[in-house]
């Protein structure tokens, strides 16, 4: 924690320093309360974590492009947030929204949208909503490239899935590819 309590000191200034240059509004000044936000959140303080990040997060709504990876980022941290103090729910619901930036940003076949995909089918299962999870595996996997740690993370929840909720009745999503030709 030593290590932690001195990047929050280097964090703190840079954000009474940016705030004394820029003023109170500025994409630096969100930037680095963020990094304050992530600091306070290793340290275990998720109230003063929160505050940060939704400071930040307020910041960059107000100065940047809605689809802006800033914003994304902090909606992530947001979402790990809730998710490690076990609101699946409103960690869902941020994971959503970072997913719809990274997805619209930088395409479904980029490794941090995948890992994001990937965050939200994890919280998917843990809200038991595997239909959900499925379908959005089914979605993501003939896109990721095979040599990413999370194509095999999406092969296991697809097999997982699979034999998990065909017991109870669930729908498998149509097989994408060629359709066969029926010869006359």
């Amino acid at each position: 924690t030593g290590n932690l309590k001195r990047g929050l000191e280097c964090s703190e200034r840079a954000v009474a320093m940016y705030r004394e240059l820029f003023g109170e509004r500025h994409p630096d000044v969100a930037s680095s309360l963020v990094s304050v936000g992530y600091v306070y959140r290793k340290l275990g303080n998720f109230e003063r974590a929160m505050n940060c990040f939704q400071e930040g997060l307020a910041q960059y709504r107000e100065l940047l492009n809605p689809q802006h990876q800033f914003i994304a980022t902090a909606l992530s941290h947001i979402s790990e947030l809730y998710s490690e103090q076990g609101d699946y729910t409103q960690a869902l619901e941020y994971a959503r929204s970072t997913l719809s930036i990274r997805v619209n940003l930088l395409g479904e076949r980029q490794p941090l949208t995948a890992d994001t995909a990937a965050d939200v089918v994890s919280l998917l299962m843990r809200l038991d909503k595997r239909q959900e999870a499925y379908e959005l595996v089914a979605n993501f996997l003939p896109k990721v490239p095979t040599d990413r740690p999370v194509y095999d993370y999406f092969k296991q929840l697809e097999a997982r899935l699979l034999s998990s909720t065909l017991r109870k009745g669930f729908r498998q999503p149509p097989k994408r590819g060629k359709k066969k030709v029926k010869k006359t």
